[in-house]
């Protein structure tokens, strides 16, 4: 049930060992026990930044996840498939029909870097729009996504429109805003009121957050992570639509300790990020898990959301009744049927007067 209220349900995943950097590649046929956690925090789709083997999708399918896979424009570890090489279209034939791809999504918020791109996004543009047609060749019943720093502009949207329809099936928006997600949801449906752009296009939010260390206090901060991501996901089946607006993919399944300072070290640099407590992103502090995969609270919370063992967590209602998720899903479904029924009703409601039919109007 929770499936067809928010379809996408996970975290970003990119295991890179302690003591190696990311330019070394990822072994993923060495990560498929990670498997066993994830499946465990009820995720249904993981979300990574490179392509993984075959026999990690095999893992994955037989724990009933998917996979959004992440290709890069360049994958300058030569270990995985890219856009640059054209590598990736052989990966796409090889993986087109398995159980576990639920889209593939390229680029991940390259409109913040035009350095990569001779300074002038129009070229990163035009190789995603190449790189989405040749996927429609190869792969036609393939979503294709990428993933833009923030909500997109029409501008950059309609670029992507040809013969009325959208190369690009959903748009992946990466949003750090306090733990707001309320923003993005209105700014998508304000582009979809734009004539040039399908109204059926669809999104879900594919990094948001806030990691687990706090720079005002300089120690570990479990309780504002908790705190934080738990609020995003209220707001999350609150405004979800499985027809629009799929879900998120949270920030991050493990802490990574290649990002900053030695890659054998916890360290605790920080980058500026609207992100509560110190507007400061740790980049080494993000996981659900830590690096030897010991879960922090945000983790045992989530498996209690999302698995449906436990309710220790609960929402309030405007009447301050505590409802567990289960209980919010279904009020919600309930006033969704009661909100068409009536709709359905007004519409065919014939009021007499004297010799006259009058149909009510959304005034009356």
């Amino acid at each position: 049930q929770l499936n067809q209220i928010v379809p996408i349900r996970g975290v970003t995943y990119s295991p890179v060992p302690v003591g190696q950097d990311q330019n070394l590649g990822i072994d993923w046929d060495a990560h498929i026990g990670d498997i066993d956690m994830l499946h465990g925090m009820g995720v249904n789709t993981i979300r990574t930044y490179s392509t993984p083997s075959i026999s990690f999708l095999n893992a994955l399918a037989e724990n009933h996840m998917q996979v959004i896979i992440g290709i890069p424009y360049n994958d300058d570890t030569g270990t995985g498939s890219d856009i640059k090489s054209g590598s990736y279209k052989g990966y796409i034939e090889s993986i087109k029909d398995h159980p576990a791809v639920r889209m593939v999504v390229f680029g991940n918020e390259y409109n913040y870097h035009s350095e990569w791109f001779g300074n002038d996004l129009n070229n990163w543009y035009n190789a995603l729009a190449q790189a989405a047609r040749e996927t429609n060749r190869i792969a036609p019943n393939l979503k294709v996504a990428t993933v833009q720093g923030e909500v997109p502009s029409a501008d950059i949207v309609t670029r992507f429109i040809e013969n009325g329809e959208s190369l690009i099936d959903v748009w992946g928006i990466n949003t750090y805003r306090y733990g707001d997600i309320t923003s993005v949801y209105a700014e998508w449906q304000t582009l979809l009121q734009d004539s040039q752009i399908p109204d059926d296009l669809q999104m879900f939010i594919a990094e948001t957050g806030t990691d687990a260390f706090n720079g005002t206090t300089d120690q570990e901060d479990q309780v504002t992570q908790t705190r934080v991501n738990n609020r995003i996901w209220q707001d999350m089946v609150e405004l979800a639509d499985p027809n629009i607006f799929l879900g998120v993919t949270f920030m991050e399944f493990n802490d990574e300790w290649w990002k900053s300072g030695r890659p054998s070290t916890h360290d605790t640099t920080a980058v500026a990020l609207s992100v509560p407590n110190d507007n400061q992103g740790h980049e080494e502090w993000w996981g659900f898990v830590d690096v030897n995969r010991n879960p922090r609270d945000v983790y045992r919370t989530f498996q209690q959301l999302w698995t449906g063992e436990q309710f220790d967590v609960e929402y309030v209602d405007a009447g301050g009744h505590k409802l567990s998720i289960e209980q919010l899903i279904v009020r919600k479904a309930e006033l969704t049927a009661q909100i068409a029924q009536y709709e359905s009703a007004l519409a065919a409601v014939e009021v007499k007067e004297g010799d006259e039919d009058r149909y009510l109007t959304e005034e009356d």
